[in-house]
């Protein structure tokens, strides 16, 4: 009979444990969002984080943003051409 109670014991433990910590994260998200929106009408939006410099694919039917150095689009596949970039030290000093 003991070990009956002893193992129902730890059963309801790890239940209660478990919505303990289960709670806690619900509180914590919930002041975390209530934090965050006290700070957007407090400050105002947030700025908008910086764009990334993109080429559009020259397909007619695709024109997908990539990366600088994306040498096919990740959209279709399609060959991106190669762009002309211009060195640092070339567009920085005079001759």
């Amino acid at each position: 009979m003991g070990e009956v109670f002893g193992t129902l014991f730890i059963f309801v433990a790890i239940i209660v444990i478990a919505a303990a910590l289960f709670v806690g994260w619900v509180v914590i998200t919930l002041l975390r969002g209530l934090g965050r929106a006290a700070r957007a009408v407090v400050l105002g939006p947030t700025a908008a984080p910086p764009l990334i410099e993109t080429i559009v694919c020259t397909r007619a039917s695709c024109h997908c943003p990539n990366l600088p150095r994306a040498r096919f689009c990740r959209r279709c596949g399609y060959q991106i051409e190669a762009t002309k970039h211009t060195p640092l030290h070339a567009a920085a000093t005079w001759h």
